[in-house]
């Protein structure tokens, strides 16, 4: 009996042994794949580059604090974050969102980004203009 259980131990082990051989190969099949993924889809230049071959690319974002805006439970000003995503075949998107609330704005190509831009800064100028410049 002692016998028929080190002949099954034996058995067992060089079946672990097989497998673990087979998990190897399998991780290294992976492991190409990912790199192939990574090389045919590469990182645009402002892309951060640490995410998945799955995930889409995103940039770093930039902060704009809110002064007149309500304060967070957390007693931090609200704030506006813009970045950088992908947006599939159309090209990368400008993203706008709300920190409080968790809110993303409608994408924005980078024409658009820049229309918007301009507004802003005519609106601002002229909430500045002396009165009566007009």
């Amino acid at each position: 009996m002692e016998s028929s259980h080190r002949l099954r131990v034996a058995e067992l082990a060089a079946e672990v042994t097989t497998l673990a051989g087979q998990l190897t190969g399998v991780r290294a099949e992976l492991s190409a794949l990912a790199l192939a993924e990574a090389a045919a889809n590469p990182c645009p230049a402002w892309c951060l580059g640490d995410h998945d071959p799955d995930d889409g690319h995103l940039g770093e974002h930039s902060n704009v604090i809110l002064s007149r805006a309500s304060f967070a439970d957390d007693g931090e000003p609200d704030e506006l974050r813009v970045q950088l995503a992908e947006s599939g075949s159309g090209g990368p998107v400008v993203a706008i969102g709300q920190r409080l609330d968790d809110l993303w704005g409608p994408d924005m190509t980078p024409a658009e980004a820049r229309r918007l831009a301009g507004a802003l800064i005519a609106a601002a100028d002229d909430a500045q203009a002396p009165a009566g410049s007009r």
